[in-house]
């Protein structure tokens, strides 16, 4: 019992001298500046046939891709996904448009032409 009586005190004490700090975290920064369209795209071998898009935008609420090409029906290839993979029927030159609408409702593009050498 005695034993019992003399741990309590120590395991007490010991608790006092490491208190447990709160961690704190900080929010995310948001960006306030006029929107800004922007991209990269990944053209490895590893992808064959594949082109990996990389949205670098910043200030924009929505995003429409033109990747250049029809596809076997005719229809356009688009994407309404920020960062798409798309598989290209050929290697060559295409024409990837970037859509978005910025935080202040208007709407933005950009194009760049990518290559395609991967097929």
């Amino acid at each position: 019992m005695k034993r019992i009586l003399l741990l309590l005190p120590i395991l007490f004490f010991s608790c006092e001298l490491f208190p447990v700090e709160p961690t704190l975290s900080a929010p995310a920064p948001t960006y306030t500046g006029a929107p800004m369209l922007a991209f990269e795209y990944d053209n490895s071998p590893g992808y064959a046939g594949y082109l990996r898009f990389y949205n670098k935008s910043l200030g924009v609420t929505s995003y429409s891709w033109d990747f250049g090409f029809k596809d076997g029906s005719g229809i356009q290839a688009t994407s309404t996904t920020p960062s798409p993979k798309v598989k290209y029927p050929s290697n060559g030159n295409f024409k990837v448009t970037l859509s978005a609408v910025g935080s202040d409702e208007r709407r933005y593009s950009i194009s760049q032409t990518v290559i395609v050498s991967n097929n």
